[in-house]
């Protein structure tokens, strides 16, 4: 099992034992979706990890299985294993500028990793 299978069978495990202990499990999700990055992507500062999950919670609430999606998807970037996955112009947007904001905090690898997805998307 690759990385991103692990990371992303660990946070959709961590969302349905959340939603089997019932009452205030749709509140708890956000929490538990940054608590699941803070983790995995503990080498990172968090304000990237903020930055990059700003808006979650209005996400979740509009449309929860499009926002865990996305997350998966921001997850596969992280890990250098991009996943293909749909990300609008915004998101791009914003993991250019989050990264070029920390970059100097950043592996050299992943930096290179998301910028040339982000040239690849034209929103460099």
């Amino acid at each position: 099992m690759q990385a991103i299978d692990r990371w992303k069978r660990e946070l959709d495990l961590s969302l349905a034992r959340l939603d089997r202990n019932g009452a205030g499990a749709a509140a708890r999700r956000g929490a538990v979706i940054r608590e699941h990055f803070a983790l995995a992507f503990r080498g990172l500062p968090r304000d990237l990890l903020d930055a990059l999950l700003e808006g979650l919670e209005e996400r979740l609430a509009t449309n929860p299985e499009a926002a865990v999606t996305r997350c998966a998807t921001l997850g596969s970037v992280l890990l250098m294993d991009y996943d293909g996955g749909d990300l609008d112009e915004a998101d791009w947007d914003g993991l250019r500028e989050s990264f070029s904001e920390q970059g100097g905090e950043i592996d050299l690898d992943l930096l290179t990793y998301v910028m040339q997805l982000v040239l690849d998307k034209g929103r460099l």
